[in-house]
């Protein structure tokens, strides 16, 4: 299994259990989700055909995570 496999299954059985809390935010499963498949929607929608690799440069923090 891949890893991302783990993480739906998960959303699939715990769509309202905190995925990832730091502080006062607090990232339900759902809610990464979600977020998870908008930024990877878009990614595609700017790559159009290319496969060129991608990277990403973020501070550690919960919004890495997603």
């Amino acid at each position: 299994m891949r890893l991302v496999d783990f993480f739906d299954r998960a959303v699939a059985l715990h769509p309202s259990a905190i995925f990832i809390q730091q502080g006062a935010v607090a990232r339900r499963y759902s809610e990464a989700h979600d977020t998870s498949h908008r930024i990877a929607a878009a990614l595609q929608r700017t790559r159009g055909a290319a496969r060129n690799p991608i990277g990403f440069y973020m501070p550690n923090d919960w919004r890495g995570i997603e």
